[in-house]
C-alpha cells in the first residue's frame, strides 16, 4: 500500500465532529433533503454508522421543525423589531 493511503478509520475524528463537518456543508452548499440523503449514506458506506442514518434522524438531533422564522430588523437603524413565523407577524 503506498505511504500516503491511510486507513480511513484511523482518522483523528469524532463522530460529533464529522456530524458537525457534514452539517456544515449542508448548509453551505444549501443541499437539498434528497442531496443530504445520498450525501450522508455516502458517507455511512465509507465509514458504518458515523452518521444518523436518514433525515428524520439527523433533524431530530438538530431539533429541527419545519418552522420558518424571519428576523425583521430596520433598514435605517439596525434595531431588531420582531420576527415573522410563517407567514405570521410577532411585531
Amino acid at each position: 500500500m503506498p505511504e500516503g493511503d491511510k486507513n480511513l478509520t484511523d482518522a483523528d475524528m469524532s463522530r460529533g465532529q464529522l456530524f458537525a463537518l457534514t452539517f456544515a456543508f449542508i448548509l453551505k452548499h444549501r443541499l437539498t433533503k434528497r442531496a443530504m440523503s445520498d450525501l450522508t449514506d455516502l458517507i455511512n458506506t465509507v465509514l458504518p454508522n458515523c452518521l444518523p442514518p436518514s433525515i428524520y434522524h439527523f433533524n431530530k438531533i438538530l431539533d429541527v421543525d419545519d418552522t420558518i422564522n424571519t428576523h425583521v430588523y430596520c433598514s435605517k437603524c439596525n434595531t431588531y423589531t420582531g420576527k415573522v413565523t410563517d407567514g405570521v407577524s410577532q411585531l
